[in-house]
């Protein structure tokens, strides 16, 4: 799976391709599923995430700040400001030859004012989820995640509801793009890794 392009200037717009070991176009990756509490379906297979990379400072070491930090409104509970999530319940087009296009349910460039306005309940903290203004000099990193059950399993069916026990599909793929969206440049970002994404996908 690459992505080719990224644009910010709403919801973001992604431009991704999916092959085989081949080379082979991938395609089909459109199913959809939506519980009954859902207000918007999604799509089960595919996850994605934008977070900028927040340089060092007065001491403090640089990170990572994720934008994707707001549940999606469901008929039983209004969008409220969450941990660190993924956004697969926007537009995904499949071009029919392998490339796909995702825009965002989330608009980050306006998520800062969307949490401000949000109530927290408990022991819940906004200011856990740090600095969410939109800063488009600084490095970003989109994220595309494809895994999770095979069409048709487990809860991977129109109506969410689990018909079959779930087959995991076999070989999830993730894709990791860093850029700079004020010109669109591809970048690389310097950085730790905490843990391999092939530990991670044993989860």
């Amino acid at each position: 799976m690459t992505v080719q392009s990224v644009t910010i200037s709403s919801a973001p717009v992604v431009n991704f391709t999916v092959t085989d070991a081949a080379g082979n176009p991938i395609v089909g990756l459109g199913n959809t599923s939506q519980s009954a509490t859902a207000t918007l379906p999604g799509y089960p297979n595919l996850a994605f995430s934008v977070a900028k990379l927040v340089p060092f400072a007065s001491g403090a070491p640089s990170r990572w700040v994720s934008y994707i930090v707001t549940t999606v409104p469901s008929t039983t509970a209004a969008a409220a400001p969450s941990r660190p999530s993924t956004d697969n319940t926007g537009t995904l087009v499949d071009h029919g030859d392998g490339t796909y296009t995702y825009t965002f349910y989330r608009d980050v460039t306006q998520i800062k004012a969307q949490v401000d306005g949000m109530t927290v309940t408990g022991t819940n903290d906004k200011a856990d989820l740090g600095d969410l203004t939109y800063e488009p000099t600084l490095v970003h990193r989109l994220t595309i995640q494809l895994a999770g059950n095979a069409p048709g399993t487990g809860s991977n069916t129109p109506n969410a509801v689990t018909n079959v026990p779930g087959v995991p599909l076999q070989h999830p793929v993730d894709s990791i793009y860093d850029f700079t969206p004020n010109n669109g440049q591809a970048v690389t970002a310097s950085g730790r890794d905490m843990v391999t994404t092939t530990n991670c996908n044993t989860c």
